[in-house]
């Protein structure tokens, strides 16, 4: 089972001149197939977001109902002719609604699609498309840029066909997939060294454990109150993951650590007792005096590491009683 978080925030300079976000992003699940997609407007052209959220809409329903035809088809030009007709017919729909040149509608595109152990990937344009294979993440496509410096190829470029990167294969061990735009890139990706930030790896681990809600809640405050900083353009991002083969017991402790923001020059007894309340949780839910008890803590001490747990999202509070929110919690016992 696959699922997707998503986040896209206007970037600064859009907001200073009141120009809505340009980034769209989409996601579908239906016959078999789980598909996201993610377009990033040309920032010269006005109506770049209605195309932008054109491409991947169409991007997403042809691939939940043409999976099987892509990937049997060996003949990749001819798939891609076919997604970029289709695409291209849908925005042309769209400026004769809104009486416009269709350049005014441009964007990048980029899609990952999967069903069963089977992937095909897309791109036109800048962005970068990366992956989680076992523990490791790797770049599956880099920015695609034009003939001169901070140019790109759209949808609707005349090079588009020709510069566009389309992937198909085995899933083997790859477990997640994540899109991001050019603004995002800013924060995300090494354009000198090719490499994305490990920060990414908490996000796709809590995407696959956490409620999509709180996941993307959180991205969506990471990206207004940091990420924006270090760009003036809009910023997008959307993560597909693999949740069913997947637990928290299953982390590494550098990984687990990571998640419960406790540094290694932290003793293993604290991070044990942390651990350990999180297992307490798993089979119960219990009251702070009923864990004190267990975890051998005055209540008052307690207290402060069970607000941690519920600020990260992995507890919660009702009335008096304590709740594990990891849905994945334990390989034998899922929790969803």
């Amino acid at each position: 089972m696959w699922n997707a978080v998503q986040c896209a925030v206007q970037g600064t300079s859009h907001i200073k001149f009141d120009v809505p976000c340009q980034d769209r992003t989409c996601y579908k699940c239906q016959n078999g197939v789980s598909v996201v997609s993610l377009a990033d407007g040309a920032g010269s052209c006005s109506l770049s977001h209605l195309g932008a959220e054109s491409v991947t809409q169409n991007l997403c329903s042809n691939m939940v109902n043409n999976f099987d035809n892509y990937f049997r088809n060996s003949d990749g030009v001819e798939v891609k002719k076919e997604i970029l007709k289709l695409v291209t017919e849908e925005l042309e729909k769209v400026s004769k609604e809104q009486n416009c040149s269709i350049k005014l509608l441009s964007s990048t595109l980029l899609f990952v699609a999967v069903k069963n152990d089977l992937f095909i990937l897309g791109h036109i344009g800048d962005g970068v498309i990366g992956y989680l294979k076992g523990d490791e993440l790797k770049i599956a496509s880099g920015p695609m840029n034009g003939d001169f410096v901070n140019t790109t190829v759209f949808t609707t470029s005349s090079s588009a066909l020709l510069s566009m990167n389309l992937i198909k294969g085995n899933l083997n061990d790859i477990n997640s997939f994540v899109l991001m735009s050019d603004g995002a890139e800013s924060v995300f990706y090494d354009k000198i060294n090719k490499k994305l930030a490990v920060g990414l790896k908490k996000i796709i681990f809590v995407s696959r454990m956490l409620s999509q809600e709180y996941v993307e809640t959180k991205i969506k405050h990471f990206f207004e109150n940091t990420v924006r900083k270090f760009t003036q353009d809009d910023c997008s991002l959307i993560c597909l993951s693999n949740i069913s083969n997947f637990s928290f017991l299953s982390l590494s402790d550098t990984n687990k650590r990571s998640l419960l923001k406790i540094s290694t020059s932290v003793s293993k007894r604290v991070y044990r007792r942390y651990l350990y309340i999180l297992e307490l949780l798993s089979k119960n839910s219990l009251t702070c005096n009923e864990l004190a008890k267990l975890v051998y803590l005055k209540p008052k001490y307690l207290l402060s590491k069970l607000l941690k747990l519920a600020n990260l999202g992995l507890i919660e509070k009702n009335g008096d009683l304590y709740s594990l929110c990891i849905l994945n919690y334990d390989d034998n016992k899922k929790t969803m």
